[in-house]
């Protein structure tokens, strides 16, 4: 299937995961018709959009990074009004693909900086502490 998204397993856990929580706020609340234009859009292109992204550029997320990724493209499309346009901008996809990889990248490589500040001593750090 070329057309399918493809990330590591335990990423595509956390993909289906965060796809099909929006596919349960849709069912389950009464929602702002901004809102629901916003779900609807991402449910429906979710396949279109995430292709976009480069396997390469993600693999080495953690987890709980990869998932704020995924939140962070989600925020992007609201803000920006693309789910209000009437046909799909791939340029737009891709300027916010490219801008959330490179912030959650960013943060990844703060987290591993951390983190290797307390392993000469033996202590776990926890990034988000700091």
């Amino acid at each position: 299937m070329e057309d399918e998204v493809i990330f590591k397993e335990e990423h595509k856990a956390i993909y289906d995961a965060f796809i099909q929580s929006l596919e349960n706020r849709v069912q389950s609340e009464e929602l702002k018709e901004d809102d629901e234009t916003v779900l609807a859009f991402i449910l429906s292109q979710n396949q279109i959009i995430f292709k976009n992204v480069k396997l390469e550029d993600v693999k080495l997320l953690s987890e709980e990074n990869f998932c704020q990724f995924l939140l962070s493209v989600f925020k992007e499309i609201r803000e920006q009004g693309l789910a209000r346009e009437e046909k799909l901008n791939n340029d737009k996809i891709q300027q916010i693909i490219t801008k959330c990889v490179t912030d959650i990248r960013g943060t990844e490589a703060k987290d591993s900086f951390i983190k290797l500040a307390g392993w000469p001593l033996g202590v776990k750090v926890d990034p988000k502490t700091f």
